[in-house]
């Protein structure tokens, strides 16, 4: 018996969109009869959720949510990228079918969202523990480590999958639906160009969640290839596999990673916690704007930014595009690098664990309530640190 029942609709309303949880409130329309009667009945109920949710509240993040469920439309029609353009990019009316696949679609990139989280912090953990960092201690690293994620870090793995979702449907679409023309689909593959992503070190993001997913048990297929055959960069990779490069060495036309199914195996979705199943939990909401969360980028304002420790694996491969060697090969092959997550971690985090410096020319508060003093300078004022954070990184993969 549905115990929800006893409840008048109007309660049930405010509860499904009190939850505000994508994955909860899945479940909640499936398991109560009662439940999915008015979510069937009221379908614009998951507008609200998109609009009270941390992250898919956000501009981009919605356009992406509604085009891709424009793509899952069976009645939509798109016979180029230019049409699929012009339709693309406005609110939907929910119907009841939309809305429940809207619902399902928000919910599953939760789950994957989580699982891919709680991926790179287990993988990190494992890197520090039982290494020290100055004074530091392999449990103190660990305990770092531990923390819950900051909304920083959520937002660069959901904008992540969101993307690789869009591009991935949108090309099975346009392939197995539409039948785009050879010039749709070259110009679909320039993803990066007609989404306005300019700073390519958001695509190593995409293929640092690409790279999660497909330890999970997913089949990314990547479109790296015409540019791996230059002969000056250093590995050339398989056609159709993961780069060892970084994705910043690209070229701008280079696809994000294609995934034919999102549906991870059901082993994935097991854990050995007490319940059998793995945390799935709602974002943080963002941290308001004060000295702390400015001073270390954490607030939505930063969104567009990437971490300062990527500088590190920026310069190894900017010394090697150009011939020169690098402070260590190690830092040029990417792929060791995304399963520890290193593009998405907020300096903050990086701070905490020892593998980060941040530059400033005074005192700056600490999201734990300290104060960082003021560094040393040279004659020409430059801060001036005695920490080899190169052997640092380096020891996270027994180097």
């Amino acid at each position: 018996m549905d115990p929800f029942t006893r409840l008048p609709p109007e309660l049930i309303t405010q509860i499904i969109v009190y939850i505000a949880d994508f994955s909860a409130v899945e479940s909640f329309v499936s398991a109560s009869p009662q439940a999915h009667a008015i979510f069937q009945a009221q379908p614009s109920i998951v507008r609200d959720l998109i609009q009270s949710d941390p992250i898919t509240a956000l501009p981009e993040i919605q356009k992406l949510c509604y085009n891709i469920g424009l793509i899952q439309n069976d009645l939509a029609q798109c016979p180029s990228l230019a049409h699929y353009q012009q339709e693309s990019g406005r609110i939907p009316d929910f119907g009841y079918t939309e809305a429940l696949c809207m619902l399902q679609l928000a919910a599953r990139t939760q789950r994957l969202a989580c699982i891919c989280m709680t991926l790179i912090q287990n993988n990190l953990i494992s890197a520090v523990c039982g290494i020290p960092a100055g004074s530091l201690s392999g449990p103190d690293r660990v305990r770092k480590a531990r923390d819950p994620f900051s909304w920083i870090e959520e937002y660069r793995v959901y904008c992540s999958l969101w993307h690789l979702q869009h591009y991935s449907y949108l090309r099975k679409a346009a392939t197995e639906r539409w039948c785009w023309d050879e010039a749709s689909m070259r110009d679909l593959d320039t993803y990066n160009v007609w989404n306005g992503i300019v700073d390519r070190r958001e695509i190593e993001k995409f293929w640092t969640v690409a790279a999660l997913l497909s330890d999970l048990g997913l089949n990314p297929t990547y479109g790296h290839y015409p540019f791996q055959r230059e002969k000056k960069l250093l590995a050339q990779d398989p056609e159709g596999e993961e780069s060892s490069r970084a994705a910043w060495t690209f070229s701008q036309t280079t696809p994000p990673p294609f995934f034919l199914s999102f549906d991870l195996p059901p082993s994935q979705y097991l854990s050995n916690g007490n319940d059998n199943r793995p945390p799935f939990w709602n974002p943080p909401p963002p941290p308001p704007k004060a000295g702390a969360t400015d001073a270390w980028h954490l607030t939505p304002q930063y969104r567009s930014w990437h971490p300062l420790q990527v500088s590190l694996f920026q310069q190894a491969s900017t010394a090697v595009s150009i011939g020169r060697k690098p402070s260590s090969h190690s830092l040029v092959n990417l792929k060791p690098w995304r399963r520890l997550g290193m593009i998405i971690w907020d300096e903050w985090r990086m701070y905490s664990l020892g593998l980060y410096e941040l530059p400033r020319m005074e005192a700056v508060p600490t999201p734990d309530g300290g104060l960082l003093d003021a560094p040393q300078t040279n004659l020409r004022g430059l801060q001036i640190s005695s920490v080899d954070y190169v052997s640092r990184w380096l020891a996270l993969i027994g180097e």
